[in-house]
């Protein structure tokens, strides 16, 4: 190996086949949603790139396939900006599980797009009861 040059680690075709599987799965939901690439990219906090190399099912060196390594963080906000729970977003992404810390993962705003609308009315129904009682 040369100096200078990143040594990729090799990958089963497995690997490669869940990982577009994903890719595809994720795409198909974001047209669903009827959101382009970049508006998914704007909702979920990520960059465009991040979205095309998940789509793609990672990215192409040459002649090696590199898959993508999405933080637990993005997955969370690709699940809310998709409207699905972060357990089955985690799942297709090959995890075993969404982890036990979501409160980390998912900022308030990213919780509340999971929710049903009956349920953010209710939520928005409490926020307003406490702004209310609130003292000025």
């Amino acid at each position: 190996m040369a100096l200078g040059h990143p040594t990729y680690l090799v990958v089963a075709e497995t690997d490669r086949d869940r990982w577009e599987q994903f890719g595809a799965w994720l795409s198909n939901r974001r047209i669903e949603v009827g959101v382009t690439k970049a508006a998914l990219a704007r909702a979920a906090g990520v960059s465009l790139s991040t979205v095309r190399t998940l789509e793609f099912g990672g990215v192409m060196r040459g002649d090696d396939w590199i898959p993508p390594a999405p933080k637990n963080r993005t997955l969370g906000r690709l699940a809310a900006a998709l409207h699905v729970s972060p357990e089955e977003l985690f799942q297709r992404a090959g995890r075993s599980h969404a982890p036990s810390d979501l409160d980390d993962v998912l900022d308030i705003r990213e919780k509340i797009d999971l929710l049903t609308s009956e349920e953010r009315g209710a939520v928005e129904a409490i926020v307003d009861q406490w702004l209310s009682e609130r003292p000025s």
